[in-house]
């Protein structure tokens, strides 16, 4: 019984070891992409997260946020000093791909929860097709594709904090939002923040569009306060 105690405690231990080394440097990559203020220096977040997925080609994790990565590197396109080299239309197939991997790779460990958040970004990715599709049949049915992964989405988990998120910035980005649809907004900003927030390590999580609460919430709250103050206005002129 001895002799059976040390090799496992070993494995253990490797384990232990193997997965603190693990979070560190997806941990350390993303926080490259979350630190970015320029297209070069998102470059290297999106380089340090795909050289973990060559370092680490059984985990599907890093496949997951390369996926990701790519398609925030092609929202880029256009800004002063963006990599000369990169072909936009390129890393939305490439995140396509990364995001294939990472579904096969997690195949034995998938959840509802898990399943959504893949379809989620698959979502996102033809977003990013649609806003450079080369005419209005491409768009239409792009958007069509992307619709339908986001009600996916949905159906695996109703109550998940990346489609409040999302649901929140489709109202956001709408021209004339109501009063009520911006309190919505709002609140699902929130809820999403507060699970979020719960979370210990958000680079061993799939919770992609966390990062962009800090400016999405303000800018809701900023719209409401316009409208209530443009009521308050009216109401005054009316008296």
């Amino acid at each position: 019984m001895k002799k059976l105690i040390i090799p496992i405690l070993g494995l253990l231990l490797a384990g232990t070891a193997f997965g603190q080394s693990f979070q560190s440097e997806i941990a350390g990559a993303l926080n490259l992409h979350e630190m970015a203020k320029t297209p070069a220096e998102q470059l290297k977040g999106l380089e340090s997260m795909e050289a973990l997925t060559k370092k680490y080609p059984k985990e599907w994790l890093p496949n997951f946020w390369a996926a990701y990565q790519c398609t925030q590197m092609n929202m880029l396109k256009g800004k002063e000093n963006y990599p000369a080299h990169l072909d936009p239309a390129e890393l939305l197939d490439r995140s396509e791909k990364y995001l294939g991997t990472a579904r096969a790779l997690a195949k034995a460990e998938v959840t509802d929860h898990l399943n959504s958040d893949f379809h989620a970004l698959q979502s996102l990715i033809y977003d990013f097709r649609q806003g450079s599709a080369r005419d209005k049949d491409s768009a239409t049915k792009l958007k069509a594709l992307s619709d339908k992964e986001r009600k996916k989405a949905l159906a695996l988990s109703p109550d998940s904090p990346v489609m409040k998120v999302f649901v929140a910035t489709e109202i956001g980005r709408k021209t004339e939002a109501t009063y009520a649809e911006l309190v919505a907004a709002i609140q699902l900003m929130k809820q999403a923040k507060e699970t979020f927030d719960r979370q210990p390590v958000r680079a061993m999580t799939t919770s992609f569009n966390q990062e962009w609460i800090p400016f999405w919430l303000p800018w809701l709250d900023g719209k409401l306060k316009k409208i209530i103050v443009g009521d308050d206005k009216t109401a005054a002129t009316e008296n």
